[in-house]
């Protein structure tokens, strides 16, 4: 199955230069995200699997202009964001650019996965 993160409906064009823009989940600090893209590879990673499945075809069905699909989409995609600013984990907050992401992830890199800014301590 494919995955919301990666793919655009078939159908709607880009224009880099006026589709951009931030993750919408609170306090993280990735922006220029390109059209089709709806939140960060770290916080998209959080979204429930079926939610994630759900939101991709209601992005397609949207993109397509399927009937109903903007209220769909808009749904799906309200649930996926407070589906990763409800989760409970713990959370660890870039110095440098103000991602944040749950400190399981963040023990897995050396840098932040947003700006590559190192850990303190790391070389």
């Amino acid at each position: 199955m494919r995955t919301a993160h990666a793919r655009k409906p078939d159908g709607v064009s880009e224009n880099p230069a006026a589709s951009n823009h931030r993750c919408p989940i609170r306090d993280c600090g990735a922006s220029n995200l390109p059209r089709g893209i709806l939140m960060c590879r770290v916080h998209w990673r959080r979204v429930p699997k079926g939610l994630q499945e759900e939101l991709w075809a209601a992005w397609r069905a949207y993109g397509r202009g399927d009937s109903g699909s903007r209220a769909r989409y808009l749904s799906a995609r309200n649930a996926a964001i407070r589906s990763v600013e409800n989760d409970p984990q713990e959370r660890v907050t870039c110095g440098n650019c103000g991602a944040a992401w749950p400190l399981e992830t963040a023990l897995r890199f050396r840098a932040c996965p947003h700006c590559g800014a190192l850990r303190r301590g790391e070389r």
